[in-house]
């Protein structure tokens, strides 16, 4: 049984019981007790949530797949409410994106010419009828093709582990997020934008892998390791093969009160 039915059920439980006792004469404040009860429920029902391990409920989660289609490229545009989110390859031969599936998403996609659009929003995580079974929005994509992906995203968690994707360009757009990206290991040429609030941002370069660093405004915290990208003036980091690189990613962060790490 879905974990949304039980919950839904058991407060369909409650309230018919304070009608119950209620008809019954006895003094009692339906709606008063009832949102009462339901606060409690829910707070209870996040915590014994978050106690369950990945491992147990994964197994249980509901998936949604969409096809290739014969699709030579695949644009994904990902508008990801509150929760945590992790995003990585691994997604089977002729299939596009694979994820989670659950209430208060929608998946969209359509062929344009040789790309394949995807479309997914997603709501909250931390309510338990509105989230994946395990609490975390898993996303996987193909590794055959190139990508260009777009995320919108509200105080969450991200986790991106782009190492064997073909990625061309990333813009992420957030507000209160912690972000942690592991950029393509082998993908030629890459282009990220983020566009942040207050974060946090873990990026770790493969080794191998030449970048050039633009922080243009309002970090405050930055820790880039410059024995690889070594500062090449105001803001500016960058590898001293760069322009010679086959892989090769350039970043560029815009944005409010920051800590970032480059790795």
């Amino acid at each position: 049984m879905k974990r949304g039915n039980i919950f839904w059920g058991i407060v369909l439980i409650t309230l018919g019981l304070l009608f119950f006792l209620q008809k019954l004469g006895l003094p009692v404040d339906v709606f008063g007790m009832f949102w009462a009860i339901f606060l409690m429920l829910l707070g209870g029902w996040i915590l014994m949530d978050r106690m369950k391990s990945d491992a147990q409920v994964d197994a249980v989660e509901e998936k949604f797949s969409i096809d290739l289609q014969g699709a030579a490229q695949v644009a994904l545009d990902l508008d990801q409410g509150a929760g945590s989110v992790q995003v990585s390859g691994g997604a089977p031969a002729g299939v596009a994106v694979t994820g989670s599936k659950a209430t208060g998403m929608e998946v969209k996609n359509r062929l344009v010419g040789d790309k394949l659009e995807v479309k997914i929003e997603a709501g909250p995580s931390f309510l338990p009828f509105l989230g994946p079974e395990s609490g975390v929005w898993r996303y996987r994509l193909n590794q055959d093709v190139p990508l260009t992906i777009d995320v919108d995203a509200g105080a969450s968690s991200l986790d991106f582990d782009l190492t064997d994707l073909k990625l061309v360009r990333m813009k992420i757009d957030m507000g209160a997020t912690a972000l942690k990206i592991k950029l393509p290991a082998n993908a030629g040429a890459s282009v990220l934008d983020i566009d942040a609030g207050a974060a946090s941002l873990d990026l770790n370069v493969p080794q191998g892998v030449a970048a050039r660093l633009r922080f243009e405004q309002g970090v405050s915290n930055v820790e880039v390791d410059q024995s690889r990208f070594p500062m090449a003036g105001s803001g500016l980091y960058q590898s001293a093969d760069y322009d010679t690189a086959t892989n090769k990613v350039d970043v560029t962060l815009d944005g409010g009160a920051n800590t970032v790490k480059v790795w």
